[in-house]
């Protein structure tokens, strides 16, 4: 919050609009603030939080997205809803965060190349957590030019280690794409 209030002050606070456009109607929901779930341990303080949105409950955890010029991890968020685990921004799954999305429903997960990056996922690597991770269906994300969506489709279609590793369906996201909370892909 402080990093969004910092490079974006008239959105956290609108007496510091300068004029020159419109201002965003954000409600902001800050994690640290939200409740605990109790069942899942974390480093930091022995529980992953919930963030509740009306009746949605949303676990946010930690992800590595590169690291800090000390060597230190530089942290995103992933997203656990009910049946689906949205992770965009990683290089790294901490172990407590592996723990918690593990056998997911859906795994919707960054593949920004096929090699790898100092702050994404490649594609190569996705599989492989996908394969320790064991969704029923990965969904990879965030790719880039370098990465031919047909291409990429059949790999995914035809890797016999994911299918091997319990992983029923695996295809490269699409605009449109729908994932219900149920999970179910439309």
């Amino acid at each position: 919050m402080g990093v969004v209030a910092s490079a974006f002050p008239y959105i956290v606070d609108r007496t510091k609009a300068t004029g020159g456009g419109q201002i965003p109607s954000l409600e902001f929901h800050v994690f640290d603030e939200a409740p605990l779930l109790n069942e899942c341990e974390t480093a930091e303080d022995g529980f992953h939080r919930v963030l509740r949105i009306d009746e949605l409950e949303v676990v946010p955890f930690n992800v590595v997205h590169g690291r800090l010029s000390d060597g230190n991890p530089y942290y995103a968020s992933g997203f656990k809803f009910p049946g689906i685990t949205y992770i965009s921004d990683t290089n790294e799954i901490p172990e407590v965060s592996q723990r918690l999305i593990r056998n997911s429903e859906v795994l919707v997960l960054d593949g920004l190349r096929y090699n790898l990056h100092p702050s994404h996922m490649g594609v190569i690597r996705s599989i492989e957590e996908a394969q320790l991770l064991q969704p029923k269906k990965l969904i990879l994300t965030g790719f880039c030019h370098d990465i031919d969506h047909y291409d990429l489709e059949a790999r995914l279609a035809g890797n016999q280690e994911l299918k091997d590793a319990g992983v029923v369906e695996s295809l490269p996201a699409y605009d449109g794409l729908v994932i219900p909370l149920s999970g179910n892909i439309v």
